[in-house]
């Protein structure tokens, strides 16, 4: 059995991983698995994400995008100014109807008879339709793509990907409801897993003095990302009011993962930048309250990560219901609402009984997703038998 999957770019993103941990359990029970970007062609063979993990490159790279790829690389880590130029030229030499047509051409160009062909984003989406003669096609949706954007053709292209002739499964049941609603389809789920060799609490129990004292620090953690709907600058409100409104009732420490430049807080804030998973598990573990303050998402992994590794969790409701319950689970706030977001922060700093219950209910809830759970979703859902 052959099973191709379409990828419109194949960096190390959260999403991507999830594919890529998918073709390598299909990899695993023998299945002839290919990836196929507008950039080339990877045979994925078992033993293909441990070699990603290791040496940190994107696949499915070839001939003169493999060295474009080196140059970014390069310049992402000696002069990001230029890098982030580069991109924004590239990102904006085609309008979006060419860009969409572009991908879909390079796509099917590539692509080989294969029993099983699975699109992973809107784009890719008409590219498996074109092919859906010669194989069984299916549309693997991790987020609601018409919210990712202003721009109507966008918008536009994003939902028509929903009503082509593919098989459709979501990453969360929230999305599963939501594209049911808009096509009457039925549609399968499959969750992300999480590896539990990695995200679980670096600390043998809480240390008792979590009780709150007059010289205890409390450590917030959160996720930091430039794109608005990442919920960045509702971060930077709701933590400006936690330091007002808790003066010197208590010293509070605040760090952030991720893409952001903080130099322009208000705050005082520590960023980490991207980190290895076993440094983010660290820091997750370290960490009194984690909070992820998106406008939406689709099964976010960064929350669960965090309740994997004993941290309590305040997140945002839209695609999180998975594994995200009010008061039981995490605290489950409205987004776009940083007062809401800091009073829940507040809540917890100095309600350490509600802090503890929930890191433990968390953690509970977190080990209900393995790899090994989200490779049966996933082969279901392929009707691989």
């Amino acid at each position: 059995m052959k099973v191709t999957y379409f990828m419109v770019s194949p960096g190390m993103t959260g999403g991507n991983l999830v594919i890529f941990h998918h073709m390598e359990a299909l990899a695993k029970e023998g299945i002839n698995v290919q990836l196929i970007t507008p950039f080339g062609i990877k045979n994925w063979a078992a033993g293909t994400l441990e070699e990603l993990f290791k040496h940190s490159y994107c696949p499915a790279y070839n001939g003169i995008w493999k060295y474009a790829k080196k140059v970014q690389y390069v310049l992402r880590n000696h002069a990001p100014g230029i890098e982030r130029l580069a991109m924004n030229w590239y990102s904006g030499s085609e309008n979006l109807i060419s860009s969409s047509s572009s991908v879909t051409r390079r796509l099917v160009e590539q692509w080989t008879p294969s029993d099983i062909t699975v699109a992973t984003h809107s784009f890719t989406a008409h590219a498996a339709a074109l092919v859906s003669r010669k194989s069984n096609v299916f549309y693997h949706m991790q987020g609601f793509e018409p919210w990712f954007s202003d721009d109507p053709v966008f918008q536009s292209i994003s939902e028509l990907s929903y009503r082509l002739p593919l098989k459709k499964f979501a990453n969360c049941t929230w999305l599963q409801d939501k594209v049911f609603a808009l096509t009457g389809d039925k549609i399968g789920l499959v969750r992300p897993g999480l590896n539990h060799q990695v995200f679980y609490p670096r600390q043998s129990q809480k240390i008792n003095d979590n009780k709150m004292s007059g010289d205890k620090k409390i450590k917030i953690v959160s996720y930091a990302d430039s794109r608005p709907l990442k919920g960045w600058a509702e971060s930077q409100l709701a933590m400006k009011s936690v330091f007002l409104r808790m003066g010197n009732d208590l010293k509070v420490e605040w760090e952030v993962f991720g893409s952001t430049n903080v130099s322009s807080s208000e705050v005082s804030v520590r960023n980490h930048g991207f980190l290895s998973h076993e440094k983010l598990a660290m820091l997750y573990s370290n960490a009194d309250i984690v909070f992820v303050p998106s406008w939406f998402e689709s099964f976010p992994l960064q929350p669960v990560e965090a309740m994997a590794c004993g941290a309590a969790v305040i997140t945002t409701r839209i695609g999180t219901e998975d594994y995200a319950r009010h008061n039981e689970t995490a605290l489950v706030v409205e987004p776009r609402k940083p007062e809401s977001l800091a009073n829940a922060i507040i809540r917890l700093i100095y309600d350490c009984d509600k802090r503890e219950k929930l890191a433990s209910a968390g953690l509970a809830e977190a080990k209900k997703f393995t790899w090994d759970q989200s490779a049966r979703e996933v082969k279901a859902a392929l009707e691989i038998c």
